[in-house]
């Protein structure tokens, strides 16, 4: 049997060009017109609150939060 356990790991920026390549694929060309990417261009998303499975050596996810405020309270904008 295969082992398909699912590890749950905080993003690491040396890992950038694997999540970016796994979005690419996931979401295509189209992606940097999500609200997400775009505010994220302008304020970048936090490490310590970003995360990725991998199913042993495979990426297979990523999810990241960034920094937003809604008014004057801070929030937290969840996007892929």
């Amino acid at each position: 049997m295969t082992d398909l356990s699912v590890t749950i790991l905080t993003e690491k920026a040396r890992r950038r060009r694997a999540i970016e390549r796994l979005h690419e694929r996931t979401f295509g060309p189209g992606r940097y017109a999500r609200t997400a990417y775009r505010i994220r261009e302008q304020l970048g998303h936090r490490l310590d609150l970003s995360y990725t499975a991998r199913i042993g050596t495979l990426l297979v996810g990523s999810v990241r939060l960034t920094p937003v405020r809604i008014g004057e309270t801070p929030a937290l904008l969840l996007g892929r």
